[in-house]
């Protein structure tokens, strides 16, 4: 049996811990003197060592600690149980233990147990793995989260690291991605750069900072935008680090830094004039959409709230500081009702409106590039614009009640002349972003039977026939049989009635 000799004579005598043997709560301890007490009154089984070595090696966070346990730790004489264990059994570390014990199944035939290397048990405690490598042990082996190395990454033990790199045999692959998903901008480890350090200071380590995997990129590109930044400062002083990858949408080193999202928190000019400094870094590569630095940092001013830009102008400006100039975007020219002359990207306008796009694909449409928008002011074009590239737009309603304010009248119904602008831009050229945002707005509208009966007259009275035509169709007409089935005033039935004979509306 699994404590032969052993299961009278170990009662526990510590009550946190009072259903295991009390050998094991002295190994735990670092208990010399008791452990060869206990250890010497009964036949001892391997397995029983096998189970006092990982008592000794064990983290204390993995149990409940007693206050001696908390004392055998900070003395360091845990490491020396397990040694005891070693030198005075021969237990052999090199061949592995079993995660738990069942002293109903002591040959384990009905439970699948998981078994673990003695340096593995060791590599949440610093002096435990010191102890273990001054033996003849295997430190190729794979753990549960790979090498050694990348476990004691993984576990935050950069004493652990320390250790480890001191062994000439020592397996540093995969090392840098450990490190880097645990030392995030998210997650912080303080203690993550100085691992760092202490790997760049290893031969093999450093060099494994440029092995490329599965994916085919190295370590630190796959992690440029969580990577933490003081990391990310550190390992661009270093020389041998490369930072030509590329991916598959042709981003390069700079583009990702670029994209990073912790900008808006942090201070980035110094980190971005770092990579600058690079020789290999090319300021102005085009990625597959066309975007070199500069436009990225444009792209990302353009779609964000004002409150979130953050630092993406000092970005921009460390750019031009460079000599980065924006890739020239092709446009579209737009006059306006008063003459003046907007522009809209064409990639926008190619990808928001049919008749955009099909003009720009005869070839007059592709040498001209102009459009008269005579119909549409000023301010209704900007609200357009902000559809068309899909930047954050202002409030539809603010935008008509504003407008209603400049021009004197204190009502609070909609200003259906510049509603009016809009649907009629909206459906000559076939802009379907605008479009779906004007019909579910008026939609809501003509929920108010106030505003439905203003709405109603307005394009009764009104003589543009595109207007009247596109709203009672889709949307009036069965706002003016609401009223009537809810015996609203005359005037709503007359409007409807007078739709019905112009659209052929059914009347009720």
């Amino acid at each position: 049996m699994f404590f032969d000799g052993l299961s009278d004579s170990c009662e526990s005598d510590d009550e946190s811990v009072s259903s295991e043997p009390a050998v094991l709560q002295a190994s735990r301890r670092g208990d010399l003197d008791k452990m060869k007490l206990l250890l010497d009154a009964g036949e001892v089984s391997v397995r029983l060592l096998q189970k006092c070595f990982r008592g000794a090696c064990e983290a204390p966070e993995f149990f409940e600690q007693s206050e001696a346990t908390k004392a055998a730790q900070r003395k360091g004489c845990r490491a020396e149980a397990a040694k005891f264990i070693i030198d005075h059994f021969g237990l052999d570390v090199n061949v592995k233990i079993p995660e738990e014990e069942y002293e109903y199944d002591p040959e384990y035939t009905s439970v699948t147990i998981v078994h673990r290397w003695p340096l593995e048990l060791s590599l949440l405690s610093a002096e435990a793995c010191k102890m273990l490598l001054s033996y003849p042990v295997e430190v190729g082996i794979e753990t549960a989260k790979g090498t050694p190395l990348q476990y004691a990454c993984h576990y935050r033990r950069g004493d652990v690291v320390k250790e480890l790199l001191n062994h000439p045999a020592i397996d540093t692959t995969g090392v840098w991605q450990s490190l880097f998903a645990e030392c995030s901008s998210s997650r912080p480890w303080p203690e993550g750069v100085e691992v760092a350090e202490l790997l760049l200071g290893h031969p093999g380590a450093k060099k494994a900072l440029n092995h490329r995997g599965k994916s085919g990129f190295t370590p630190l590109f796959g992690r440029l935008q969580t990577v933490d930044q003081r990391l990310l400062r550190l390992l661009l002083a270093v020389p041998e680090l490369d930072v030509r990858d590329v991916d598959e949408q042709g981003q390069s080193f700079l583009h990702r830094i670029l994209w990073r999202p912790p900008w808006k928190r942090t201070s980035p000019a110094d980190l971005l004039r770092a990579v600058l400094a690079r020789e290999e870094v090319d300021l102005h590569r085009k990625d597959k959409e066309g975007r070199n630095a500069v436009d990225v940092v444009l792209h990302r001013l353009e779609r964000v709230p004002q409150e979130e830009k953050g630092t993406l102008p000092a970005l921009k400006a460390v750019l031009e500081e460079y000599g980065a100039l924006p890739t020239d975007v092709p446009k579209i020219s737009f006059t306006l009702r008063d003459g003046k002359v907007c522009e809209l990207k064409e990639k926008s306008c190619m990808e928001a409106s049919q008749v955009f796009r099909a003009y720009l694909t005869t070839e007059v449409g592709v040498l001209q590039r102009q459009f008269s928008l005579k119909e549409v002011s000023e301010n209704t074009f900007r609200f357009m614009q902000a559809v068309i590239e899909q930047k954050p737009e202002p409030n539809l309603s603010d935008l008509l009640a504003s407008r209603k304010r400049a021009r004197g009248q204190q009502t609070t119904t909609t200003d259906h002349q510049t509603l009016k602008e809009l649907l009629v831009a909206a459906d000559k050229y076939m802009i379907t972003p605008l479009q779906d945002k004007l019909e579910a707005f008026v939609a809501q509208l003509l929920r108010t039977s106030e505003e439905a009966e203003a709405l109603i007259a307005y394009a009764e009275a009104e003589v543009d026939a595109l207007f009247a035509r596109r709203l009672g169709q889709k949307l009036l007409a069965p706002v003016a049989q609401k009223l009537v089935e809810q015996q609203k005033p005359a005037r709503a039935v007359a409007h409807m009635m007078s739709l019905g004979r112009k659209f052929d509306v059914a009347e009720p």
